[in-house]
């Protein structure tokens, strides 16, 4: 990219004014020098910064002399930057965004070197809004301004890296006209909070002028954190058949994602339908998908949902969502091995529950890679019996101190052909709770359970002497994307998102 000569600055200028006057609650600025830069900075640019950058996931430490030095060095390699200000009371800033010429940030350049030419190109390097001002249009104004004024500089892509896991930065950059680069990652260290320094797994982005000429997408994709184990659930209306294809291809774009749960509705009842791509039963997605329908809010929906024939119910309250968890009524769906170890029958999934001291227990916890732990359980499944079934897990329990239980859940879908540690596992917490109702000889109420996340479920199974009659799931349910999904080309044969 060439530097800009004074017409294009003026132009620029135009952009920016006109699109700050067409905005009647924020002032737009083109930090273009060292004085509007200590403009910005009197006015909150550096804390600002300081606190975005500090707020999970990136727990980033940086100091105003920091901050300040790195708007001045994007001035000297000709970047832009761009503030928002409240025009009405102490007219703060509550948003800033910036980008440089790709060519100045080799690291960035080398890992998209295949994909875009560094110096027909941009790099969209900063991004952030006050929280308490955030979701009221400041971040897509702010990102059409950077990408508009990018164009003019004749940029012909502008690159986007943030963290994997950062959904929301995902859904906005999404909703401003980017969509991810598939199977490009690049490990960033990074100084967080306490002087610890840790590796962050980053993804890119591309904005280019026509987006969807070279790519594929889905209209809409809803990210949850039901408990911790993020979940993604597709509006689109998605044959069966392609399924298993279009849930690879998120999971590998978005790997976070541990599940991916398509939206059907049955024509003969009008219910909404969460089919999983291998057709087991999934507590958490299904806790989710309620949680959605619900749009958050407190009430009650009947759903139907795969791996089972029964109406599930969803109850949402107070940010958290309850489901049903599709239980066989016959206690000897609880059994034991000659092991102590026990096997639990949902309908749609199964699981080993092993605690220390048992076998399958001491074999995974003498392995310390994952993918090797992730190996051995795929062969004490088949082993056990279970690795045939649609979907099979096996929950390692944990004591903790004060006496609260934890689990390592790692679940394998046959169909797909995927095994997941899990960040949370709704279906493994309730067999954990339906072992102790076995061992307690009565029923489980309010059993917490801790998730590799950090987060807890709370269990409930109910039953008598003869039978189980229920069981029950309740947990925290957060929202972290809700937009298009751009994928790779010739995954997605149908584009309609479902109308409710």
């Amino acid at each position: 990219m060439r530097k800009r000569s004074s017409y294009l600055a003026r132009a620029i200028q135009t952009v920016v004014a006109g699109l700050s006057a067409q905005n009647d609650r924020y002032n737009l600025y083109w930090v273009n020098d060292g004085k509007s830069l200590d403009f910005a900075a009197e006015r909150g640019l550096l804390g600002l910064y300081r606190r975005v950058f500090a707020e999970p996931p990136y727990n980033e430490d940086f100091t105003d002399d920091q901050v300040y030095q790195e708007f001045q060095d994007t001035l000297k390699q000709d970047g832009l930057i761009f503030t928002a200000t409240e025009k009405q009371g102490l007219d703060r800033v509550r948003g800033f965004v910036s980008s440089l010429p790709l060519s100045c940030v080799p690291e960035v350049a080398s890992s998209v070197s295949g994909i875009v030419d560094a110096d027909k190109a941009a790099y969209f390097a900063e991004d952030g809004v006050d929280k308490a001002y955030r979701r009221q249009g400041i971040s897509s104004i702010m990102k059409s301004t950077l990408v508009q004024t990018n164009w003019m500089s004749g940029a012909e892509h502008i690159v986007l890296r943030t963290s994997d896991q950062n959904y929301r930065q995902a859904a906005a950059v999404t909703r401003g006209g980017g969509r991810v680069i598939s199977n490009v990652f690049q490990n960033v260290a990074s100084t967080r909070q306490g002087g610890e320094i840790m590796q962050d797994r980053r993804a890119f982005y591309l904005f280019t002028p026509e987006q969807e000429a070279d790519c594929d997408y889905l209209q809409r994709v809803t990210i949850l954190r039901p408990g911790g184990n993020d979940t993604a659930i597709v509006w689109d209306n998605i044959p069966r058949r392609q399924q298993a294809d279009v849930a690879s291809s998120i999971q590998k774009t978005y790997p976070g994602v541990e599940q991916v749960m398509f939206m059907e509705k049955n024509p003969l009842t009008g219910r909404i339908r969460g089919q999983m791509a291998g057709g087991e039963f999934c507590g958490n997605a299904t806790r989710s998908l309620g949680y959605l329908l619900q749009d958050g809010k407190d009430g009650v929906i009947d759903l139907e949902v795969s791996g089972t024939d029964k109406t599930m119910s969803v109850t949402v309250k107070d940010g958290q969502a309850m489901a049903e968890i599709p239980v066989k009524p016959d206690l000897k769906s609880v059994s034991t091995l000659a092991s102590g170890e026990m096997i639990v029958q949902l309908d749609g999934i199964s699981h080993l529950v092993t605690r220390a001291g048992q076998p399958s227990a001491s074999r995974l916890q003498a392995i310390s890679d994952l993918e090797a732990r992730k190996a051995e359980v795929k062969t004490i499944l088949a082993e056990v019996g279970l690795a045939s079934h649609p979907a099979s897990g096996v929950m390692l329990v944990r004591e903790l101190p004060g006496g609260k239980l934890a689990i390592d859940p790692y679940v394998y879908v046959r169909d797909t052909g995927t095994l997941y540690y899990e960040s949370a596992c709704g279906s493994g917490s309730t067999a954990v709770g339906m072992v102790q109702a076995i061992a307690r000889d009565s029923s489980v109420d309010a059993l917490e359970i801790a998730q590799p996340s950090g987060m807890t479920l709370n269990v409930q199974v109910k039953r008598n002497e003869k039978e189980f009659q229920q069981a029950l799931v309740n947990g925290p349910v957060e929202i972290l994307f809700d937009a298009r999904m751009y994928l790779p080309r010739k995954v997605v044969e149908r584009k309609q998102a479902l109308a409710l």
